[in-house]
């Protein structure tokens, strides 16, 4: 008897542009229209605040940079975390025994046209629970100056260990007077940087290999990343006149401004991520306001 089944018609493909913040890596990705995507919480997804898609074989073409890429491996080394050694967007992974359509994974927060990324579906995967553990790495540095009644420290890294953080809070994070926030700003959507801004003094940073820091467009922080595994770490204050700074950051009190610490919770353990008292996060849309509208780099 003949085969009467009607095939299932192939998902109509979309393209996508992508890059890294410079501009230094461009390249597209071409797949079903990108409604889900997979995060994974193991100790560098996690930091890196990848949210992934698997392209079919020959789906990614470099336009140019892929050479300029700089490769992070851990562990077993099964995976090669590539980012873009300038401006530290995480661009892609690269698995070395997957078959092809599932070796290259794409990081969706470094594409462009996508609208919300926050309201695409999640597909979880609980890579934490996979051996062998990640191990933090301790504190190297100096304990933060910052006094507090009740007062509780967080500690954290980038996650090869070359640089060690620390930061007090009056409490726990949850029951902090600083708002922790997450941004739509071009730089901020692709290092995914979930935002705390502690007081100058309650916070202590020590790198045994310098940060890389990456500035742009009216130049209020430095944003600082660590140059061998990527992983975005905190935003530095730069300062500036009186007058400048008025054009810069419209509406902030500058002394305000200057005298907070951002730094990246994503790097911190013990961070009170899930439970009855869980730290909540705010969503600032104001981000592509305030730092105007990206133009990709030629």
């Amino acid at each position: 008897m003949a085969d009467t089944t009607t095939p299932t018609p192939a998902p109509e493909l979309k393209t996508y542009q992508g890059n890294c913040h410079c501009g230094a890596v461009k390249y597209s990705v071409t797949l079903p229209e990108i409604t889900l995507v997979n995060e994974c919480d193991c100790s560098i997804c996690f930091r890196q605040g990848y949210k992934w898609v698997f392209p079919p074989a020959g789906g990614l073409v470099f336009e140019k940079g892929e050479d300029k890429l700089k490769d992070y491996e851990f562990a077993g080394k099964t995976m090669a975390h590539r980012f873009c050694p300038t401006c530290g967007t995480g661009v892609m992974g690269k698995r070395y025994s997957a078959p092809p359509g599932m070796d290259i994974g794409i990081n969706v927060r470094a594409l462009n046209g996508i609208d919300d990324i926050w309201a695409l579906k999640v597909n979880k995967f609980e890579g934490a629970k996979l051996d062998p553990p990640y191990v933090p790495h301790p504190f190297k540095g100096t304990e933060p100056e910052a006094k507090f009644e009740n007062e509780k420290t967080y500690y954290g890294s980038c996650h090869c260990g070359a640089t060690t953080m620390a930061f007090k809070t009056e409490g726990p994070l949850a029951e902090a007077k600083e708002k922790i926030t997450q941004c739509n700003c071009s730089v901020c959507m692709r290092n995914a940087t979930i935002l705390h801004s502690p007081k100058n003094n309650a916070v202590s940073i020590h790198s045994t290999t310098p940060l890389t820091p990456y500035t742009f467009g009216n130049k209020n922080y430095k944003h600082n990343f660590c140059p061998i595994c990527g992983v975005n770490t905190s935003l530095q204050k730069i300062p500036v006149d009186a007058e400048q700074f008025k054009i810069n950051a419209p509406g902030f009190d500058q002394e305000d401004f200057m005298s907070k610490y951002p730094i990246n919770l994503r790097c911190f353990d013990g961070v009170e991520w899930e439970g009855e008292n869980k730290v909540e996060v705010m969503t600032w849309a104001g981000g592509k306001k305030w730092k105007g509208e990206y133009v990709v780099p030629v």
